[in-house]
């Protein structure tokens, strides 16, 4: 037998008995929440040396379903893929690749022997339970 203060109530209850006193305390259902994620990497390189890394993960967007956050991730993919369609907007890019819906890649020209690198972009939607940053 186990006791247990119910509503200001002193009870004994059997194991069972409070087993099913905690399920029925605890939540009927919990919602779960989808995050859009956009990471940006970037890689420069001078005289063929590391010259500067960086990586930053910024939420874009947060839904209750993950087909909304698919959806939005679909979006906003497209106009990240559109970015280099008039090749006058991306003189300084050599290299620009295309996941469909997970992200972009681009290879900057490089300067002579001087700059190199690159910057890419991925989306993804992850529970709000999961952090990337960590």
């Amino acid at each position: 037998m186990i006791m247990v203060v119910w509503f200001g109530k002193t009870r004994l209850l059997s194991l069972g008995s409070a087993l099913i006193a905690l399920l029925y305390a605890a939540p009927v259902s919990a919602e779960c929440a989808w995050v859009l994620w956009v990471k940006n990497e970037s890689l420069m390189f001078y005289s063929g040396k590391p010259l500067e890394e960086s990586r930053r993960w910024e939420i874009q967007m947060a839904a209750v379903k993950i087909e909304q956050c698919e959806q939005v991730k679909r979006k906003i993919w497209s106009v990240f893929a559109k970015e280099c369609d008039d090749p006058a907007r991306c003189k300084g890019i050599e290299e620009f690749q295309k996941v469909p819906y997970e992200g972009v890649f681009r290879r900057f020209k490089s300067g002579g022997d001087l700059y190199a690198g690159s910057w890419n972009t991925t989306l993804v939607c992850l529970p709000d339970t999961v952090d990337p940053r960590k």
